[in-house]
């Protein structure tokens, strides 16, 4: 699984200058941890934690604990099919509240070992969606770089 050699590094993200005026410019850090004897990949970072795992052979879900309150749970679709890239599909969600907005998609781009960029999706109570990206750089390149 691609996702879980992100596993044992510490990340800095940033956001990326698309992203809404309220979150341009920030950075923040990020890990992706194994766990369950190395059956799922732990993300956590400064506003909610991620659980990657996967559902039979072919199947890989994300689970996200959003500061929200709520749950999205999504499934890669055409999973294994281009390893470059993850694209993230909304399932379903627990705990979320009518009328408000919800994570509703999210893209994995593997640029190198090194660098990761995401973009996610949120659907609004509209019905109109919001994207956002965020660049990842492992935090040993982001030294060297100083």
């Amino acid at each position: 699984m691609r996702i879980l050699k992100l596993s044992r590094a510490g990340w800095l993200v940033r956001v990326c200058p698309r992203a809404p005026a309220r979150q341009n410019g920030r950075s923040y850090h990020a890990t992706f941890e194994a766990v369950a004897h190395g059956h799922a990949i732990l993300e956590r970072n400064s506003g909610f934690i991620a659980v990657y795992y996967p559902d039979g052979v072919h199947s890989l879900l994300m689970t996200l604990y959003t500061r929200d309150g709520n749950q999205p749970r999504l499934r890669a679709k055409g999973f294994g099919e281009n390893p470059a890239s993850i694209t993230f599909v909304f399932q379903d969600i627990t705990n979320w509240k009518k009328g408000t907005e919800h994570i509703n998609g999210l893209e994995l781009f593997f640029k190198d070992r090194d660098h990761l960029s995401k973009k996610w999706e949120t659907l609004n109570p509209d019905g109109t969606k919001t994207h956002f990206e965020f660049e990842l750089t492992r935090k040993s390149v982001e030294k060297t770089r100083e």
